[in-house]
């Protein structure tokens, strides 16, 4: 590896085009995954740590970036991000979301910038030569219906499907992110090539040129690293004090504005409503239950239940620390689903019963199928649970207690446990 002494069979990939719909026609209904050398991979982890822990003593990582990073996550984004809009939504302050999408952004950027970049990030040497050797002598072979195109080389792009590319892309975007700080009143997030510009303001005080300058930067900056912001990707989504007078523009084209936005997997309405998202959840562990007993037919409870931790369960988890469940139509509602779990689970077992315990009685008889220690295993409680856990790793990740600790004290669904957590701290 020191050498650059690489097989040339580890340097090809294998793109298979996916479709994006249930009915493709067009080769833009099609997502190309690529597929690289296992053993390349491997070989891979080694200077990608050297990369990494590179990046970190020099301070070079951006802390806008969640994404490709240990200890980071989706849901550790969308905390600090919606804390910051519940904020300022209770201050009767108005919050413009610009969300901006570059179009093939791993596949653009031409060798000779990320070149410089890395140069510029002190990075050199062997490791250097390595990075660009592993870049510029990449491979492509199409693979349908298991018969593979001609080879193509490689000419930009920072290697999907590798394990150094994707520390390679937020080298580059850590340029943008600097760019983006040197704007007062915008702060910004980004997951791998998602980018939000946020910027808060009284109505009083509103200045279109703010965002605008932070569109102009972003558009500049997918110039210069022969990238383009799809502006029919790209959209505007306001928070709080509604603000009509609230237009941005990129391309000389005004930017669409939408009321709800799928961000980073959660449904997110301008109103603070959760509603459209805890029907997106409970409709796909509906799905996923019914399909799962109508595959699986044993009768054995921990069995099931550990079908059921394993399959269903995780979708109540997955960033359940972002939304305060309050209203008890919302709480029967994410229940609903274990409830009706529990009841098949106990007439599988006893067929002739007609009567059938009651929730509460079900989830106790069946505790010992379930991981946590106590009686009471409702999803609330789990969701307590990852409330707690991400709030701890957040205080000890973030020098942010004193947001964390309005953030949490206002949810009704745990604000006994936090609150007694947080006069320990």
């Amino acid at each position: 590896m020191q050498n650059c002494d690489v097989p040339d069979v580890f340097l090809i990939s294998h793109v298979s085009p996916i479709p994006k719909i249930s009915n493709p026609i067009q080769l833009s209904d099609f997502r190309p995954i690529c597929g690289t050398s296992e053993v390349l991979k491997t070989l891979e982890r080694y200077p990608k740590d050297q990369l990494l822990l590179h990046l970190h003593v020099n301070k070079l990582l951006p802390k806008e970036q969640f994404g490709f990073l240990p200890g980071k996550s989706t849901t550790k984004q969308m905390v600090l991000f919606t804390e910051h809009i519940y904020r300022s939504s209770d201050k009767k302050m108005t919050t413009d979301v610009i969300y901006v999408d570059a179009e093939k952004a791993f596949d653009k950027p031409k060798f000779e910038r990320i070149q410089q970049e890395l140069k510029d990030s002190k990075i050199d040497g062997k490791l250097l030569n390595l990075i660009m050797f592993l870049l510029v002598n990449r491979k492509f072979l199409v693979k349908i219906n298991g018969k593979l195109s001609s080879q193509t080389e490689a000419d930009s792009g920072v290697g999907q499907g590798s394990v150094l590319g994707p520390i390679i892309f937020i080298i580059l975007l850590s340029k943008l992110s600097r760019l983006l700080n040197n704007i007062d009143g915008i702060i910004h997030f980004i997951f791998a090539d998602d980018l939000k510009l946020v910027c808060t303001y009284f109505i009083k005080d509103y200045d279109q040129s703010i965002m605008q300058n932070a569109l102009a930067t972003v558009s500049d900056w997918c110039s210069n690293e022969s990238m383009a912001v799809a502006a029919h990707k790209t959209f505007h989504v306001q928070f709080g004090t509604p603000n009509p007078q609230a237009i941005y523009s990129l391309n000389n084209s005004e930017i669409q504005r939408k009321d709800m936005t799928r961000d980073l997997g959660f449904f997110i309405r301008n109103d603070g409503s959760i509603s459209q998202h805890l029907n997106v959840i409970t409709r796909n562990v509906n799905r996923k239950m019914f399909s799962i007993l109508k595959k699986i037919t044993i009768k054995d409870p921990k069995m099931l239940i550990y079908i059921y931790n394993t399959y269903i369960r995780p979708n109540y988890e997955y960033g359940s620390q972002i939304f305060n469940v309050q209203k008890k139509k919302y709480t029967d509602q994410l229940e609903g689903n274990q409830r009706l779990f529990t009841r098949i689970v106990y007439k599988r077992n006893h067929p002739t019963t007609t009567v059938i315990p009651d929730y509460s009685a079900r989830l106790k008889l069946y505790e010992n199928g379930f991981p946590s220690p106590r009686d009471w295993r409702l999803i609330s409680y789990w969701r307590m649970t990852c409330s707690l856990l991400i709030l701890i790793r957040l205080v000890l990740t973030y020098d942010r207690i004193m947001k964390l600790r309005w953030y949490y004290s206002t949810s009704l669904l745990i604000k006994g446990s936090i609150q007694s957590f947080l006069k320990l701290v």
